[in-house]
């Protein structure tokens, strides 16, 4: 979908400021998905203007893993918004119980905010404050980068909020009638409709998870890299590649591509660390280049494309990315934006 508007944050102090601004303003409803929400620091401020919007009457819904936000779900926070006729909802109810019945291995991990369904951020941070997340586990503050979209593909955005939230919730607003009726009806209750063209950048917006096409993003990712001609940046906080996945990164080195792979030094998963030095030798053989980031745990999960084609979103280049969880991407068709992703890159490196 071409017509769309991007704002790049990569300060999470900015990104609430605009989130909250936003909310403040929203006249019909704020959906809000997230596989960690933690309260303290600017997220209690999120949290308050939810309340304040939820109080004038507009529609306040919050979609949270329910193992990523399992601290969450019964704190006092939540329970405040509760209060204020925010609805607040686990994502792929998790449990001893539970276990014996369903797939607790599989989360939506995706992280995703439309307001009045014109206005869209997503990208890789939860709804966390870095100067507060996790300041115990030695690797420093968490590195994100999100985007505000405005624009045609907000529609598709919001759809897929919606998708997740009647999946979860057993509303009468859904039940079974007409196809057309139902789809007009989940449209309206939910804003999701076309977007006139706020700019023109065109994006694809690419939910992926177990389903019909449950690797659809592993393809999408691997036909990315076999695409590269000249520069392919990867950054990624969990880097555990499959033997195709390796292949691509070696195989595009190898016919001249310059390959950087930037992951963070400190990772708060010993696993993970090992997992990925594991393949270091092998992919710098190849002449991939391999930089460790160490001004705290870089969680972006971007790649650019000979500086015209941008990939971000939630996915890390991990199994569980490809195979089990519910991850959003955005393949972004701009070289002016992608040069600004890129000159993040960069600084990563």
């Amino acid at each position: 979908m071409t017509g769309n508007n991007l704002e790049v944050f990569t300060s999470s102090n900015a990104l609430f400021e605009q989130m909250i601004h936003d909310i403040e303003e929203a006249d019909s409803s704020c959906h809000m998905q997230f596989y960690i929400w933690q309260s303290g620091g600017r997220v209690d401020a999120v949290a308050q203007a939810l309340c304040r919007a939820a109080k004038r009457g507009v529609t306040c819904r919050v979609l949270v893993d329910s193992i990523g936000s399992r601290s969450f779900i019964r704190s006092p926070q939540a329970e405040m918004m509760r209060s204020a006729g925010i609805k607040v909802l686990e994502s792929l109810q998790a449990g001893l119980i539970k276990a014996f019945f369903a797939r607790i291995d599989i989360r939506n991990h995706r992280k995703l905010v439309i307001i009045d369904g014109t206005i869209a951020y997503t990208g890789s941070q939860n709804m966390v404050d870095p100067a507060h997340f996790k300041q115990d586990e030695g690797v420093g503050r968490w590195v994100d980068i999100m985007l505000r979209i405005r624009g045609p593909v907000v529609e598709s955005l919001a759809g897929t909020f919606c998708n997740d939230w009647f999946l979860e919730t057993d509303t009468d607003h859904s039940k079974i009638r007409a196809l057309k009726e139902d789809i007009s009806r989940i449209r309206q209750i939910a804003d999701v409709y076309p977007i006139e063209a706020k700019g023109n950048i065109a994006i694809q917006a690419v939910p992926s998870g177990p389903g019909l096409v449950p690797d659809a993003i592993h393809k999408l990712l691997i036909t990315a890299i076999y695409s590269a001609r000249k520069e392919l940046i990867v950054t990624t906080p969990y880097f555990v590649p499959d033997d195709l996945l390796l292949t691509a990164l070696k195989s595009a080195s190898e016919k001249g591509v310059d390959v950087r792979l930037v992951l963070p030094k400190k990772n708060n998963s010993k696993l993970v660390h090992f997992a990925s030095q594991a393949h270091f030798e092998d992919l710098m053989r190849a002449g991939v280049k391999i930089f460790l980031f160490t001004d705290g745990l870089l969680h972006a999960k971007t790649i650019t494309i000979d500086g015209e084609l941008t990939l971000l979103g939630s996915v890390n280049l991990d199994m569980r990315s490809f195979w089990l969880n519910f991850e959003l991407t955005l393949l972004i068709y701009c070289h002016i934006f992608t040069e600004e992703i890129r000159n993040q890159q960069l600084t990563y490196q």
